[in-house]
């Protein structure tokens, strides 16, 4: 038996991957490649595996505690095939610490300096190795280019939860989770077999989930059913919508059933949304982001990374991109209009 554990990280195809393991649970498993559900402990049913993450954290879950994920993989194990990849997905497990903090909260400042930080992340990794075990264990991890992901991971931030502040405050406050090789590392000491992959290498095939289980060395067989592209960032001019209803002081209940609203196709027809800018003001700016992950991206591409190549991740364009002008008046009229004809005239 061989265990893969793939933590991720977030805005990596994670929920492609996820979703597609989850509609074809016996296709694969007949192929060899088990996914396991969580009614194999007599829980109920999910797509992927964040609650055994959340449940080792210590944070509240649906499906049991820490002493549930534990009998997950003690039962996941008594269960494989002698030749069976076991493969268990959930990006949360690249960003718990412990003991845990508020999800929406900044968990840097929370834990108070960069030491209680890292040693935040050691407690729980050393408590994920005491759930899983070490041994048969693969940890694999999707990383993204730094400035491509903090983008994305700043919307989806601000999407999912009451953060308000500004990109440049997340890019400071959040640098800790794009130092691939510090957190990489941490796995190292509890995991003997840890690889890390580019997204930009699985994003650039004609079919992202296909090139992740190629690395697993996994073909796909024809007739698996697929998945479009899920979770993608939405628009900037509803990130910024959103920032704002985030600074009202609605709760997170109210916030969480916008956002839903915000990201179906019924919501964005008819609006004259932004599209194709970034967030980055300039390319030096981003240029500068980039240059303090360099050696980072070095030492992740000799320790963990696959056959030898130049660099860890492409360069970025040169070209400097639309930088995002900020959510026009109208615009913002038209986005409230919307959310408050879909709620059924509730009070936006």
């Amino acid at each position: 038996m061989r265990l893969v554990l793939h933590i991720g990280t977030h805005k990596t195809g994670t929920t492609s991957i996820q979703k597609f393991c989850a509609r074809n649970r016996a296709r694969l498993r007949a192929g060899g490649v088990w996914y396991p559900d969580y009614d194999l402990i007599g829980k109920e049913s999910h797509y992927a595996h964040h609650h055994l993450a959340n449940a080792i954290a210590g944070l509240p879950t649906s499906r049991g505690q820490r002493a549930d994920a534990a009998r997950f993989f003690e039962a996941a194990r008594a269960q494989a095939g002698a030749r069976e990849i076991v493969l268990v997905s959930a990006e949360a497990f690249s960003r718990h610490v412990s003991p845990p903090v508020e999800l929406a909260a900044n968990e840097y400042q929370v834990a108070g300096t960069d030491e209680r930080y890292w040693a935040g992340r050691r407690a729980f990794v050393e408590q994920v190795a005491a759930a899983v075990g070490s041994e048969d264990v693969e940890v694999v991890a999707v990383l993204r280019r730094q400035d491509e992901c903090a983008e994305s991971m700043f919307k989806e931030r601000v999407k999912g939860t009451s953060y308000a502040e500004p990109f440049e405050d997340y890019l400071e406050g959040f640098s800790h989770r794009f130092r691939y090789f510090d957190q990489l590392s941490v796995w190292a000491e509890f995991f003997p077999k840890v690889r890390a992959l580019a997204y930009e290498d699985l994003a650039g095939c004609p079919d992202l989930v296909a090139a992740f289980f190629d690395t697993l060395h996994v073909p796909l067989e024809d007739g698996l059913e697929r998945v479009r592209r899920l979770n993608v960032s939405m628009s900037n001019d509803l990130i910024a919508y959103k920032r704002e209803l985030n600074r009202s002081g609605r709760d997170e209940g109210e916030l969480y059933e916008i956002a839903e609203l915000m990201q179906s196709d019924e919501f964005q027809q008819g609006l004259d949304l932004d599209q194709g800018s970034t967030l980055w003001p300039s390319v030096e700016r981003r240029l500068a982001y980039l240059e303090k992950f360099r050696q980072q991206n070095a030492e992740v591409l000799r320790h963990f990374a696959g056959p030898p190549r130049a660099e860890l991740f492409p360069s970025p364009s040169e070209e400097p991109g639309v930088a995002y002008p900020g959510l026009a008046e109208a615009t913002a009229r038209a986005i409230g209009a919307k959310v408050k004809g879909l709620r059924t005239g509730k009070p936006v």
